[in-house]
């Protein structure tokens, strides 16, 4: 078995089956699984694990020796791979809330254990508006667009965190209806707020300019202007003032 040559979802879900036989529990959390739910919008060479519950460390590195890994610091790697796998002492959670129920995907090599697309969210929301990783509320947007999101969990989730959780989820979740109901009243709403939190005054070139070029770094603003000109999303809040 060549396992220099898995993908990113074979290497884990092998890995991840392999410690389950030995009576190890783990939970892949992390950027790697943005990559799966967004079918490979996003990258991640990274493949983190959480234990479910405490192994000792001698026991997880005697294991991955076996499965043929190098340890290199933190990480248990193989010598022509290009992934590097690290385990997490344990619990599983996302923000304040320990995760208990889990998704998993099945492949030739195994089943891969890995948080729910709605956790995945909230992971994600978390580095965003606790981590202030921006690129965080992107990668939230892009698992949304691509998988089912229980927004009552979710809302639910957020009303027992940071109270910058709870306003970030409100926001992300009107995001997300701008996403699958783009009408003119909603894009203007958004629009309007986007330039209130950019500092952005649209009554010039620079500033229609600044608010293009911000637009384009975010997932929303691609999907906006995959159904709008730049001239009408720019008309659209113009004409609102």
């Amino acid at each position: 078995m060549n396992q220099n040559n898995f993908s990113l979802e074979e290497l884990a879900s092998y890995v991840c089956s392999e410690l389950g036989k030995r009576d190890i529990k783990v939970v892949l959390s992390g950027g790697s699984f943005i990559e799966l739910y967004t079918n490979s919008m996003y990258s991640s060479y990274d493949i983190d694990f959480v234990m479910q519950y405490s192994y000792s460390v001698s026991k997880i590195e005697k294991t991955m020796v076996e499965l043929g890994f190098d340890i290199d610091g933190k990480y248990y790697i193989l010598a022509n791979s290009k992934f590097f796998i690290e385990i997490l002492t344990p619990p599983v959670t996302v923000g304040d809330e320990f995760v208990q129920n889990f998704a998993s995907r099945d492949t030739k090599l195994g089943t891969l254990k890995l948080l729910t697309p709605t956790d995945c969210v909230k992971d994600r929301l978390c580095g965003c508006f606790l981590h202030d990783d921006k690129h965080c509320f992107e990668h939230a947007m892009a698992v949304a667009s691509k998988n089912e999101i229980d927004i009552a969990n979710l809302r639910n989730w957020a009303n027992n965190e940071d109270k910058s959780i709870k306003k970030g989820v409100e926001d992300f979740i009107f995001s997300l209806e701008v996403l699958n109901n783009p009408t003119k009243n909603n894009i203007i709403k958004y629009l309007t707020e986007f330039c209130k939190k950019n500092y952005i005054d649209i009554d010039d070139d620079l500033g229609q300019q600044d608010l293009i070029d911000d637009l384009s770094y975010t997932f929303l603003g691609k999907e906006l202007f995959s159904k709008y000109s730049k001239n009408e999303l720019i008309q659209l809040i113009q004409n609102k003032k």
